[in-house]
């Protein structure tokens, strides 16, 4: 039978916590801080914003994206590769690379979509067709991963109308 212990004395606490090994990234895989704004999942309804880049200085961005196109249904599993110099005002390089998956046909998937302005701020889109879009984004690399941010909100659907498609390879 085993024996209850209460313990009341907050010294015989803090010797437990001081023998604990504290758990560490390295040691225990535990994420950083850092990481948690590099990685969202979102369903809803509209076209999704899932970034944006407001300046005209050089990046450099790897992107894992898990799309489903009926919110809870198949899954489709996309790298965007995505860059530009500095001081450009055109449309960044995109390579879009479909890993696996399937989404349905084509009238009814979502489609990645690029809206850039002659300024050099750009906006990557989600285009909804018509299903409930759900995605999941993970940022792998990055030349800026301190102040890279998913927006993964409701987009302006007259710019996701306005904007390109990122062709698949």
């Amino acid at each position: 039978m085993i024996e209850k212990v209460n313990i009341t004395d907050s010294n015989v606490t803090e010797l437990i916590r001081g023998k604990l090994p504290i758990a560490t990234e390295v040691k225990n895989g535990l994420k950083p801080a850092r990481e948690v704004q590099q990685e969202k999942r979102i369903s809803m309804t509209s076209s999704i914003l899932l970034f944006e880049h407001d300046g005209t200085n050089a990046f450099s961005d790897g992107i894992l994206f898990s799309v489903q196109s009926y919110g809870g249904g198949p899954v489709a599993l996309y790298f965007l590769s995505i860059y530009r110099a500095a001081e450009i005002t055109t449309a960044p390089n995109c390579k879009l690379s479909l890993i696996g998956g399937v989404l349905g046909p084509e009238s009814t998937r979502p489609r990645f979509k690029l809206y850039n302005t002659d300024i050099g701020a750009f906006k990557v889109f989600l285009e909804r067709k018509v299903y409930t879009v759900g995605v999941y984004a993970k940022l792998l690399s990055s030349s800026h991963p301190a102040t890279f941010e998913f927006i993964l909100e409701a987009a302006d659907e007259d710019e996701v109308a306005a904007a390109n498609n990122i062709e698949e390879t």
